[in-house]
């Protein structure tokens, strides 16, 4: 029995030994995996790894630059991470502004400084917008890939004596600024040339008014009156576009002689984005520019233009405050009330009948289907954007109230939900199917040409007794412009455009430059008063001129 007792007691003490040393390799194990586990320096940040693979603990980034935050990437366990320039914001050393090339934020909401990432999920980071190259030799030299094709952008070897309109290259003045594609020249051979840019599209400032559309015509503006020279080279001599612009490439020697592909520098400075044909002189490096300044976010690719209005509040003013204190609301929305006095094509003159004080608003005729309570006599209030058809800019404004540029004051950004009914005074003439006014309240101001201000541009009005000194007729037939004289001597200009031009056959009240003879008096004309290097009526209607027999 002693042996049998002696037995179970040493096989007891194997057992107990054997659990033992299973249990210290499990311990031992475990030290193992919790070593993994546990948080260890390493040169790629604060890295951690678990059953579901490795970890990055984000970093606080404020304040580094855009390499910086590059550098950090590159050095992190992330497989998948992607910086982004984020929009919409607006630049400068003010409170509230943002610098160029600085760390912005992590996307997703959960992803802030602390929180952990797994390394193989993507991660997208926010920074500020690139600075932009000084000039497009910089930008070459930035990007190497450029500097075979940037090598045939010249004009060397070209005959620049040539006739524009006829040769497709040529030497050029400027005659008046459109917007920031669209300029009028005359070439060396007299002609008149309304120029649509190739290879771009300027943001609108003029027809409507978008984020660094008067940017982009202030930059052309400057360009343009700086340079030394100015040549127009066609891809084909006489190409015109479906309005009957010439289009053309246009070039500029600056003071140092330096010869500059304007078009180039609008994409490179991101007034912007190109669009260009590919198969234009120029087309290939336009697009390859394009692609490569789109990634700095600047301007029209996203940045926040301080001149633009975003709000959706428009200030509410009359149209005596808005025409007194033109510049005050200059870029900005704003929000009046008046009749219809006149509808140029689709465009209406909005008068206060108390006042007298008027606006026109600008509406493309391919909007006009939305404007239908924007009729003759209607009282309407309408939402728009305060801006200048001509060449007046944020530097004008000081004097913008008092001296007069290329062009007047109007409104433009139409939208067919801005449009509120307050009265309806017209109505539709079954027989006609014309709208025709019920209830006329509203009597043309008469104006004397002697004393005419920038705070008349835009009335309702009316000139009498003036004698026809001259008429002229546009090169490109886009109206004719007839210059008179009141009874003292003061000079008035009535301007028709080709779009109220007399039709053979047409029962609209169409105007005839014939009937316009030199030496023969007007009894009165009725319009609205506008500006271009000079005050003149617009005349829509032969219905409104009434000629002394």
């Amino acid at each position: 029995m002693k042996i049998k007792q002696l037995l179970i007691v040493v096989f007891s003490l194997l057992f107990i030994l054997l659990v033992g040393c299973e249990k210290a390799t499990t311990s031992s194990s475990t030290t193992v995996n919790s070593t993994e586990e546990s948080t260890v320096s390493s040169t790629k940040g604060i890295v951690t790894t678990t059953n579901e693979g490795e970890t990055w603990v984000l970093p606080d980034m404020t304040g580094f630059s855009t390499e910086q935050v590059r550098k950090t990437l590159e050095d992190s366990p992330l497989e998948n991470w992607n910086i982004i320039v984020k929009g919409d914001l607006e630049y400068g050393s003010e409170e509230g502004q943002y610098q160029f090339e600085k760390f912005y934020g992590y996307a997703g909401a959960n992803n802030v400084p602390g929180a952990t990432v797994q390394s193989s999920k993507k991660l997208n980071v926010y920074v500020t917008a690139y600075n932009l190259s000084n000039s497009l030799s910089d930008f070459v030299n930035a990007n190497q890939s450029l500097k075979k094709d940037y090598s045939s952008i010249t004009l060397s070897g070209k005959n620049l004596s040539g006739i524009f309109t006829t040769d497709g290259i040529g030497e050029v003045t400027v005659t008046s600024f459109v917007d920031g594609d669209t300029t009028r020249f005359r070439d060396l051979g007299g002609n008149l040339i309304t120029l649509r840019y190739l290879g771009v599209d300027t943001p609108e400032s003029t027809a409507a008014f978008e984020p660094w559309g008067k940017a982009a015509s202030k930059y052309t503006e400057e360009c343009l009156t700086n340079a030394k020279k100015i040549v127009l080279e066609a891809d084909a001599p006489g190409q015109k576009d479906s309005n009957e612009r010439f289009l053309g490439w246009v070039w500029y020697q600056d003071q140092a002689d330096e010869w500059h592909l304007l078009q180039l520098e609008q994409i490179l400075f991101c007034y912007t984005k190109d669009k260009a044909d590919s198969n234009s002189t120029y087309g290939k490096f336009v697009s390859q520019i394009g692609s490569l300044v789109q990634k700095t976010g600047r301007r029209v690719w996203g940045e926040h233009d301080p001149n633009y209005d975003y709000s959706t509040d428009p200030k509410v003013l009359s149209l005596e405050e808005l025409r007194t204190n033109f510049s005050l609301y200059y870029s900005k929305k704003v929000t009046v009330t008046g009749v219809v006095a006149l509808l140029d094509g689709a465009s209406p003159v909005i008068v206060d009948p108390q006042t007298g004080y008027g606006i026109y608003f600008y509406i493309p005729p391919w909007m006009s289907t939305g404007a239908y309570d924007v009729k003759v006599g209607n009282v309407i209030t309408i939402t728009g954007v305060a801006t200048y058809y001509g060449s007046a800019d944020e530097s004008d404004l000081d004097s913008m109230d008092i001296d007069l540029g290329e062009g007047s004051p109007q409104l433009t950004d139409f939208k067919e939900n801005n449009v509120v009914l307050v009265e309806s005074r017209s109505y539709l003439d079954e027989s006609t199917k014309d709208y025709k006014v019920q209830l006329s309240t509203l009597i043309p101001t008469l104006l004397d040409a002697s004393n005419l201000t920038s705070k008349d541009l835009g009335r309702y009005c009316k000139f009498e007794n003036l004698t026809i000194k001259r008429v002229y007729e546009a090169s490109t037939k886009s109206g004719f412009t007839v210059t008179c004289e009141d009874e003292n001597g003061n000079e008035i200009n009535i301007r028709v455009d080709d779009s109220h031009y007399f039709i053979e056959g047409s029962n609209e009240e169409g105007l005839d430059k014939k009937d316009f003879v030199v030496g023969h008096k007007i009894k009165s004309v009725t319009g609205y008063l506008t500006y271009y290097f000079g005050f003149q009526v617009g005349l829509i209607s032969k219905a409104l001129i009434e000629f002394d027999e």
